[in-house]
């Protein structure tokens, strides 16, 4: 359920989380004419949304509270970035309504933290029922909405504006070559720590890029190709050193559009992250590494992929997705 916004908005994000289902959310509600949107980075899927997004600049937040006579903030919301809860705290001191949408079910407190200090949306908009119970949980004054993932709802029907031929051809890929995309969570950025300095999970991004290295079928090497689409909070040149010490052929995929790649991707491999249920959703074979998982997985019950928990079973579902023999695409 959208929230019945109406009037003249302003729109902030950062992470893709948050980005796109924001952009998604304008692109599907079209009654909204007048508004702002700010972001302190620029993605390539801004263009798939045709809505103009200004770069953050220290203080427009304060600058457009005062301005533009805003009836209501919508933000993303996002761990390692401050823009939104800067734009909650300076239109809460206006009595400007303010909206936030989270996109997933972790880290829901430090999505409001800035500098020691948290400052909630007024209402929350949520995945679902069991994300509005965590967020009751953590925020017990909350009012919440279970809004589902607008993005999600836009790419249901998204096909690519270039054949699969094209598209590899351009990156300099076979046409025969299947892709395996691994999409990392930046979990050793975001401070998932438990009380001995490891990681909550029992795994972080490059343990799960190891085993993804070990898992990979050598007998069918021939037949992919390995792709990282990187998470912009990520720190590249850990991938690119345990590249260069596993010899493995790798591609950083990072130049490639995002939604194209996903959509030609034959497996994607990953943990947590919603790029794994967008991969889903476009059809693509998705295995999630869970391998020494030591907390409740986030995404159980939501039928996204299949669980790795060894690396036999990862290999055999690698396999099993290479060989299945649907070109539709």
């Amino acid at each position: 359920m959208l929230p019945n916004l109406s009037g003249k908005g302003v729109f902030v994000f950062s992470d893709p989380g948050g980005a796109k289902p924001v952009l998604a959310f304008l692109k599907l509600n079209q009654k909204l004419q007048n508004y702002k949107v700010f972001c302190d980075r620029s993605y390539d899927f801004f263009s798939d949304f045709d809505v103009p997004v200004t770069i953050y600049t220290e203080g427009d937040e304060l600058k457009t509270g005062d301005t533009f006579d805003a009836d209501f903030l919508f933000t993303g919301t996002s761990v390692n970035s401050s823009i939104e809860v800067k734009f909650i705290k300076a239109f809460k001191e206006r009595k400007i309504k303010t909206y936030s949408f989270i996109d997933h079910y972790t880290r829901i407190l430090p999505r409001y933290e800035w500098e020691g200090d948290y400052y909630f949306s007024d209402v929350i908009c949520v995945l679902d029922e069991v994300a509005e119970k965590m967020v009751r949980l953590e925020i017990p004054n909350a009012d919440v909405i279970v809004s589902g993932n607008y993005f999600q709802e836009y790419i249901r029907n998204w096909i690519p504006r270039v054949s699969r031929e094209t598209f590899l051809q351009n990156l300099g890929i076979a046409n025969t070559k299947k892709i395996i995309l691994f999409a990392p969570d930046p979990i050793s950025r975001a401070n998932h720590l438990d009380h001995y300095g490891k990681s909550e999970y029992g795994f972080d991004e490059y343990s799960v890029f190891q085993n993804l290295l070990r898992a990979l079928p050598k007998e069918s090497q021939s037949e992919y190709v390995v792709v990282i689409k990187m998470h912009p909070n990520q720190d590249k040149e850990t991938f690119l050193s345990f590249i260069k010490e596993s010899g493995a052929n790798v591609i950083i995929g990072d130049q490639f559009h995002t939604l194209t790649l996903l959509y030609y991707s034959n497996i994607i491999v990953g943990m947590f992250s919603n790029i794994l249920i967008e991969g889903n959703i476009l059809g693509a074979k998705v295995i999630r590494c869970l391998i020494d998982l030591k907390c409740d997985d986030p995404f159980e019950g939501k039928n996204v992929g299949e669980p790795a928990y060894d690396l036999n079973q990862m290999k055999d579902l690698i396999l099993n997705y290479l060989n299945d023999q649907d070109d539709s695409k």
